[in-house]
């Protein structure tokens, strides 16, 4: 009998809502050493620590990197590809503010 350990509610959102999301359409372009503007968001690590534009997360919600550069009438990110949902924007903006 194998015995998993407990997640966090936070924890367990973050890896059913938002990873996914992030796997898909962020960290193709925002990945280890080719890391597109310094950030990597395929480590915990990379997330928390930003890049060349500073952190990506922000206490207050709405002045996160992050939520600002996928959100908007014409958003930056994810580049070269549709826009992230409603829903998909929502998770990440209840995710920041865990």
């Amino acid at each position: 009998m194998t015995i998993a350990p407990q997640l966090r509610a936070d924890e367990q959102f973050f890896l059913d809502r938002v990873a996914p999301v992030l796997e898909r359409r962020c960290v193709r372009c925002h990945n280890g050493d080719n890391a597109k503007g310094g950030l990597d968001l395929s480590t915990a690590k990379g997330l928390h620590e930003g890049g060349d534009s500073g952190e990506v997360l922000a206490a207050a919600v709405e002045e996160s990197l992050l939520l600002e550069m996928v959100t908007g009438e014409d958003p930056a990110m994810p580049e070269g590809g549709p826009a992230l949902t409603q829903e998909q924007i929502a998770d990440l903006r209840q995710w920041i503010k865990t």
